[in-house]
């Protein structure tokens, strides 16, 4: 091969690779920008923005949201630690300190929760990761600050919610159970274990089928099966139970049907409500109602053998005279 050919080879190729990894960088780039601004807008979506502290010069750059999440005006943020300090209350500064001291301690995340000043209802949720050079100092900070407001308000909302619901199934007077489609007791107030005398692991180990007195078994899976098909909303009845120590109770029972988010059956709710003093009740009333249809049976018969005894004298003396 002569050097005209080499050389001509030589220029051919390092030209293409030259044009290769160009295109390779290209490429890079606009993958980066098309990634960065998929970033961007994920993190629109979430109210977040994003912030850089040089730690050496003390330069902080805030992106557009960040600003708009700290109610900053355009071109009025000084870009400095202590400006952005100055714009949330004393409380969540003193705390946010006390985490960027541990971040920087201890290599972790920096988290801190803040609170506006100029309106102490924003909620403004943290995160930060600390970035040093190859001898160990710190070199800069980069994160993410998310306006958490709904969301922390809907989080107390719900558990405000979650605590009324546990305070009215505990301490109601009534037993209220979770009953799984199967009568397994999923889960139920210690008013259904005082009514029932079972610890709660026994009952758990039961069914409501196995508690049931015989006589009112099917009455109770006729109306449980009618609930399933949506035939009713809810029933009610009154039943006997089988006590932990052997005897059965009354109790009036209700029924409701719980469905999962795509209409399906997931589990019915009983209230149970203690009706032996009720029935003690009716007992006596019947007892008491038995004695004086009794009575009254004897006061009339003594009544019809006193007429008879009246008639038979009026008739004797109608005669002797």
């Amino acid at each position: 091969m002569d050097v005209l050919s080499v050389a001509l080879g030589a220029a051919f190729g390092g030209g293409l690779g030259f044009l290769l990894r160009a295109r390779r960088r290209r490429r890079a780039r606009l993958d980066c920008e098309a990634k960065s601004e998929d970033l961007h807008e994920a993190l629109r979506s979430f109210e977040a923005g994003v912030w850089v502290w040089e730690v050496e010069t003390g330069r902080v750059h805030w992106d557009a949201a960040l600003k708009r999440i700290f109610r900053v005006p355009e071109g009025s943020f000084g870009g400095t630690a202590k400006a952005g300090a100055k714009l949330i209350t004393r409380e969540t500064r003193e705390r946010a300190r006390e985490h960027l001291r541990h971040t920087f301690r201890n290599d972790v995340p920096f988290t801190p929760t803040l609170r506006l000043a100029s309106d102490p209802s924003v909620e403004i949720q943290g995160y930060g990761k600390l970035r040093r050079d190859a001898a160990g100092r710190p070199v800069r900070m980069t994160g993410v600050f998310v306006d958490v407001t709904q969301e922390r308000e809907l989080q107390r909302e719900l558990a405000e919610s979650e605590w009324r619901f546990r305070v009215t199934f505990e301490e109601t007077a009534v037993g209220i159970a979770h009953i799984g489609l199967d009568g397994t007791w999923l889960r139920f107030n210690r008013a259904v274990t005082d009514l029932l005398g079972y610890e709660p692991e026994q009952l758990r180990q039961l069914t409501f089928q196995d508690i049931t007195h015989p006589d009112d078994l099917g009455p109770d899976e006729e109306r449980v099966a009618q609930v399933l098909v949506g035939e009713i909303d809810r029933y009610s009845m009154e039943k006997r139970y089988l006590h932990a120590d052997g005897h059965y109770l009354w109790a009036n029972l209700t029924v409701s049907l719980v469905r999962d988010e795509n209409g399906e059956p997931h589990n019915f709710i009983s209230v149970i409500q203690d009706i032996a003093e009720q029935k003690k009740l009716e007992a006596e009333l019947k007892k008491l109602n038995r004695e004086l249809e009794s009575r009254v049976e004897k006061r009339t018969e003594d009544l019809r053998s006193s007429n008879e005894a009246l008639e038979q004298f009026a008739y004797i003396a109608s005669h002797d005279l």
